[in-house]
């Protein structure tokens, strides 16, 4: 089996008590039977503290009920897990010993990364000034390579050209978003068609190309779409608060071009983003074959979390740290990534809302 992952996946080590935003707080922590059977063998305090905290859900798996501030009952006056503290990091269940990575798999291939929900995984990704790129290991037993959903090796081949499209530093970010989204419409169009090939000319859309506005109607329309989600979060709550009261149609354009016109503007940071959330999704369509609605996700999570660091922006009278991005990835990835549901609101939304036609996103970056 192959192992695909970003460069700076091995980077990953967890932080533990010095983590600013614990994710052993307000999560509800999920308990496999394995591990389940594990802890009811423990003798003694440890038991019974089990014992009382693990219930069985509606669905029949184990989970601990939070404590506390929505603790988990197993996280102790100094943000460290008892459970590792007492039996090892082995003992963890298996959602515990995941976070932060998500996974596709596919035929012979695991595909993971790592959740900007957690903060370190967004200080290593936002202080890497270079490109991303991915690495293949194998991985565990032996896959069959037959089992490769059909068109997996070509739709790969566009998960490799549509980053590379992407980080083409020779081009502004406009017109990079600007081809990659052309160049998804015409590998829909090919895969539409059941073509094999797709002959794609990058050159064709130049810096002349790109139109750049910054509507407050095509904000709010994005934000209603996230207005509508289940809300996990107090934190994106505040979020929505904020965009309410702070952007409007007399100050949505000024702040955001003041924004990127600054200094403190980087398009490396949303480059990073766009890659990010094009890995971290694409390679699902080997089974729903929807490539458009995962690469409009793509570019309208990052015009999200842009809105959010145009407001840090402003609120820090004109100062935007790394910290600051790190945050609003963090509490965008918390609520929308840790939810299927509202991904799939969102895929929805840009699938069947005039917003979120491929023009209008191009003219947004």
């Amino acid at each position: 089996m192959i192992l695909r992952v970003p460069d700076y996946y091995e980077e990953f080590v967890c932080i533990a008590d010095r983590c600013k935003d614990s994710c052993c707080i307000g999560w509800e922590i999920d308990i496999d039977e394995e591990t389940r059977d594990y802890y009811l063998n423990q003798e003694g305090s440890f038991r019974e503290k089990v014992e009382k905290y693990m219930y069985t859900t509606e669905e029949g798996n184990y989970s601990f009920a939070l404590a506390e501030h929505g603790r988990c009952p197993f996280l102790d006056d100094k943000n460290l897990c008892e459970i590792c503290t007492r039996l090892g990091e082995e003992a963890l269940s298996e959602v515990c010993t995941e976070y932060p990575r998500f996974a596709i798999e596919y035929g012979n291939v695991l595909q993971k990364c790592l959740s900007l929900s957690c903060e370190e995984v967004g200080r290593i990704l936002f202080h890497k000034k270079d490109s991303v790129s991915f690495m293949e290991l194998p991985f565990g037993e032996e896959g069959n390579e037959e089992e490769k959903p059909e068109n997996a090796a070509f739709l790969e081949r566009v998960q490799r050209e549509a980053i590379s499209i992407l980080q083409n530093r020779n081009s502004s970010l406009s017109l990079r978003v600007h081809r990659f989204l052309k160049y998804m419409e015409a590998v829909s169009s090919c895969l539409t068609e059941e073509k094999n090939s797709l002959d794609f000319d990058f050159e064709q859309f130049t810096e002349e190309d790109v139109y750049t506005v910054y509507s407050y109607e095509d904000f709010a329309e994005r934000f209603a779409v996230f207005q509508e989600m289940e809300v996990l979060d107090e934190e994106w709550e505040n979020v929505k608060k904020d965009f309410v009261m702070f952007y409007s149609k007399e100050t949505y354009e000024t702040w955001m071009k003041d924004y990127i016109l600054s200094f403190e503007y980087e398009e490396n940071f949303y480059e990073q983003l766009l890659v990010y959330f094009f890995f971290r999704y694409f390679m699902n369509s080997v089974y729903d074959y929807d490539v458009m609605s995962y690469a409009k996700l793509t570019v309208v999570f990052t015009l999200v979390i842009r809105d959010m660091d145009a407001l840090a922006f402003h609120r820090n009278q004109r100062k935007l740290s790394v910290e600051d991005h790190i945050q609003s990835a963090r509490i965008f990835s918390k609520e929308v990534e840790h939810s299927e549901e509202n991904v799939e609101a969102a895929r929805e939304a840009f699938l069947f809302e005039e917003v979120f036609e491929t023009v209008r996103l191009c003219e947004q970056m």
